[in-house]
């Protein structure tokens, strides 16, 4: 049993993600936001071209926050009310977060729908990253991520938060 206990076969039903980095291994993750200063629309081709490294990414809900609840490919916050401890070791504690897993695969992407939302981050995470208290979202600290504040302002996390001069992303993202 986890932190966020036993897990049922429902939770263990994969929720397919999209994103077309294709990098062969988190080596290559170095600093990918220094590579990449600007976020570029995916034409539909690409879209498709990402989709053929499409792979079955499983949440783990023994890395979930307490308030989340899984239930086969939804992800819910339940607010007040947790039945999950908040002490054990694999769980975010703070940030409303939970970690994928999947077997090996050398270019994978998902596809992340943001409609209607105005504050979010989203990225990677190497599985040692850690998980306590206030987050650094920083290549140091084991994220990569993109975080969208207040509707506004898109920016790109690094040792100091850079403004992304993009378009705002109104209903689906391709990481």
């Amino acid at each position: 049993m986890g932190c966020c206990g036993s897990k049922t076969e429902e939770q263990r039903q994969s929720t397919r993600y999209s994103t077309k980095m294709g990098y062969d291994s988190t080596a290559e993750l170095e600093n990918p936001l220094q590579t990449e200063t600007q976020l570029k629309p995916s034409p539909r081709n690409d879209i498709n071209q990402a989709r053929t490294h499409e792979v079955y990414v499983t949440l783990d809900v023994d890395t979930a926050h307490p308030k989340l609840k899984i239930n086969g490919k939804s992800l819910h916050w339940i607010g007040e009310s947790s039945q999950r401890n908040f002490d054990i070791e694999n769980c975010f504690d703070e940030e409303p977060f939970v970690l994928g897993k999947t077997g090996r695969a050398l270019k994978t992407y998902w596809e992340v729908d943001v409609k209607e939302k105005d504050d979010w981050v989203l990225g990677v995470a190497k599985a040692t990253a850690h998980r306590k208290g206030p987050l650094a979202f920083r290549p140091n600290d084991g994220f990569w991520v993109i975080r969208l504040s207040n509707g506004q302002r898109l920016k790109a996390m690094e040792d100091e938060e850079r403004v992304l001069d993009v378009g705002i992303p109104d209903k689906l993202i391709v990481v």
